[in-house]
């Protein structure tokens, strides 16, 4: 069995707007005197992206919409900040609690739709990278082509898990290597046939990186996870988010929600 290396790498300077992050990343691992290896994985910060893509907003130039106005009293949250979630999700909002509003966006069931108000200039917010599986891939490519070998590149955000306090790093884009492990078909120790558990190496390598990498003020965007076994693959053809009915999470409240507006007295039954 070979052992898990996870190095932080951390970035000389502040990633500011419009900053190259593989400039940045480089600098960084040549300073440490570090180089990649066949067989390592890169793992980006999210936030150090969205700043290359400059997706902080001016919140001055926000102006909340009565929905926005409404929810924002309802979450304690700013207005201008409930607004950028309203329009981040596209409006599809699953439930809310004081500061946070849980909904649905491209990067599936998220806190306030990724929008960040912490490790951002005063008076802003930082939204997710438009697109990260693109971005993802640009990077591997980038990399590819400077060491001549392919590495992956995870970019990852952090976000709770139901019913337990806490967050964890989840990949939000990848690029390089197979992000699912199907076990669907085989059999176990006792010849059971395994018959849903895929495992999702982006995410575990997500959450290895976030480890290493802090989420306040530690200033190390990137990490480099070492002597993991994955499956090098070109395509971005594996879709990480599944439909709402189809989830371990959401298909049973669904279930719960249809029945009991089919059957509406059946859920007074004694």
């Amino acid at each position: 069995m070979s052992s898990i290396m996870a190095t932080a790498v951390l970035s000389r300077s502040i990633i500011n707007e419009g900053s190259s992050v593989l400039a940045s990343f480089w600098e960084a691992i040549e300073s440490m005197g570090f180089s990649l290896n066949k067989g390592d994985v890169v793992v980006i910060s999210s936030k150090v992206v969205s700043m290359e893509e400059r997706r902080l907003v001016d919140l001055s130039t926000v102006t909340p919409s009565e929905a926005a106005l409404d929810l924002a009293k309802k979450t304690t949250l700013s207005p201008k900040v409930v607004q950028l979630i309203l329009d981040e999700s596209e409006e599809e909002i699953i439930g809310y609690m004081n500061k946070s509003i849980l909904v649905r966006s491209k990067y599936g069931i998220f806190s306030n739709a990724g929008v960040d108000t912490s490790n951002v200039p005063k008076g802003h917010a930082l939204l997710l990278p438009e697109d990260c599986n693109r971005t993802a891939l640009r990077y591997y490519n980038e990399i590819k082509e400077r060491v001549g070998f392919r590495i992956p590149v995870i970019l990852v955000d952090t976000k709770s898990i139901p019913l337990r306090w806490g967050s964890m790093g989840v990949a939000i884009g990848y690029a390089g290597l197979k992000p699912l492990i199907d076990y669907r078909g085989q059999v176990d120790l006792f010849g059971n046939e395994i018959k849903f558990s895929m495992r999702g190496i982006a995410d575990n390598l997500a959450t290895i990186g976030t480890i290493v990498m802090g989420e306040i003020a530690e200033r190390t965007p990137f990490a480099v996870i070492r002597g993991v076994e994955f499956e090098l693959a070109e395509d971005q053809d594996t879709k990480l988010d599944i439909e709402p009915e189809n989830c371990l999470y959401f298909g049973p409240f669904l279930k719960k929600k249809l029945e009991s507006e089919e059957f509406p007295n059946r859920i007074n039954e004694t």
